[in-house]
């Protein structure tokens, strides 16, 4: 009776094991560069790797802001037109990018203290490329660069420019923002002056 019960516990132990592994081995790389994590490290929790919010937004390019009344992760990239927002409230089934909602398979949650996201959910309905690198036993996340359509000219302001220039005088024109959007059509451009 007492090797059963020995056997039990160890059988238990083994399954546990599997399911959850606090991994210090595991790491991250976004576009190219490992993060560090200044205390939780990742975990494998049935297959999937949850991350530290708060150390993987800003390699994303989000802000993080922690809502504690309702154990709400928000990140924010204002740069990106429009606004992209995550919202992952802990334990939830569901979290939300931009006002859609998505199903991870594996929850949000707290561990030690601190606020952990499914990477590949997350990172994916960031623009986000996923993959597990086996060798570095890493996960690795690269952008999403969508493909340019083939165009032959841009306009900006009322000027039609042709996309095979390789240098582009825009001097006086005191452009907007948005308004240079158009030159990411330009991928022979290697001068670009504007005063």
């Amino acid at each position: 009776m007492k090797k059963l019960f020995v056997l039990f516990i160890l059988l238990t132990i083994s399954i546990f094991a599997a399911n959850t592994l606090y991994a210090a081995q595991i790491g991250v790389i976004i576009d190219g560069e490992a993060v560090s994590f200044a205390n939780q490290q990742p975990v494998v929790i049935n297959g999937r790797v949850l991350v530290p919010i708060a150390d993987i937004a800003e390699h994303l390019g989000y802000e993080f802001e922690w809502i504690e009344s309702v154990q709400t992760a928000m990140l924010c990239c204002q740069t990106q037109v429009p606004q992209s927002v995550v919202v992952l409230t802990m334990n939830s089934q569901v979290f939300t990018a931009n006002g859609i909602m998505h199903w991870p398979d594996i929850r949000a949650q707290i561990i030690n203290d601190t606020p952990m996201l499914p990477i590949r959910a997350v990172a994916e309905t960031m623009g986000h490329q996923v993959a597990w690198c086996g060798e570095q036993n890493a996960v690795v996340i690269t952008p999403i660069i969508p493909p340019l359509p083939d165009v032959d000219y841009i306009l900006i302001r009322d000027r039609r420019i042709s996309t095979m220039l390789t240098t582009l005088d825009l001097s006086g024109m005191y452009l907007q923002d948005y308004e240079i959007e158009p030159l990411q059509y330009m991928v022979r451009l290697t001068t670009l002056e504007q005063h």
